[in-house]
């Protein structure tokens, strides 16, 4: 006689979906995961990240979220309190000028070291992202204050640093303009997207000239730019979906169930 199974609904289709999908992903992932959501704007500051519903999105057990959050929280783009829900930062006023303060620190120091030795073939890349910008503002598809206009925008920041060719000063560039993000939607942006594109064409002028001071002085006022646009005395209200903000993930797991 056939023997029937304890657990059926972890042998049907539908239930090994679920199980694959539990092993298919790490902490580290979904870790990765949420930064990138939180990066992207997909969940704005405050927005509550309870273990229960990143579980059931994700697949996964509440341990591995807890696990997922504690790295997320490391980076200072999550609060979670013991014995608290964890949510997305909302940085105080303060924080927001410290953050920017460092990031002015970073951003002058690599593009500094990028202008003393750019190299024809850095140049172009630099080129080419310049030209991606002007096309997207005539087209008029570049806004700041927007998650894609914000991330778009950023690219030119991330290249400088790439570039500059300190894989530890590319890092703290990048998790710093991270929170800087978070700032920018939290208490919005009044910097218009061309005057951004202006800025960038001077600061590659800077590179060309391979004027490394100029380029820092530049950056630094940039920079200053963008922290002066920001209304650093009322935060910005948005609506959010905890579940839209991972689309990509659900959609998989409903093809995968299928």
């Amino acid at each position: 006689m056939r023997e029937t199974p304890k657990n059926p609904v972890a042998t049907s289709p539908r239930g090994r979906a679920s199980a694959s999908r539990k092993s298919a992903i790490g902490a580290e992932d979904i870790a990765g995961q949420i930064s990138t959501a939180i990066a992207e704007h997909r969940l704005p500051p405050g927005t509550k990240l309870t273990e229960e519903s990143l579980a059931e999105i994700f697949g996964v057990s509440r341990t591995k979220i807890r696990e997922a959050l504690y790295v997320v929280a490391r980076s200072k783009l999550v609060t979670w309190l013991p014995g608290r829900t964890a949510f997305v930062s909302q940085p105080p006023v303060e924080e927001a000028r410290d953050l920017f303060e460092t990031r002015r620190i970073l951003e002058t120091s690599s593009i500094r070291r990028l202008a003393k030795s750019v190299t024809p073939q850095q140049l172009a890349r630099l080129r080419t992202q310049i030209v991606r910008e002007q096309k997207a503002l005539s087209a008029e598809n570049l806004r700041t204050g927007t998650g894609s206009g914000t991330r778009f925008l950023g690219e030119f920041h991330f290249l400088i640093a790439e570039l500059a060719g300190n894989k530890v000063l590319e890092e703290l560039v990048r998790e710093i303009s991270a929170r800087t993000s978070l700032v920018e939607i939290y208490y919005g942006t009044s910097m218009p997207a061309s005057c951004s594109c202006e800025e960038h064409r001077d600061l590659l002028a800077c590179i060309e000239r391979g004027d490394g001071e100029e380029a820092a002085k530049l950056m630094a006022t940039h920079i200053d730019h963008i922290e002066a646009s920001l209304n650093l005395h009322q935060a910005a209200q948005e609506t959010f979906d905890l579940r839209a903000a991972f689309s990509s993930v659900t959609d998989r797991s409903a093809s995968a169930a299928l």
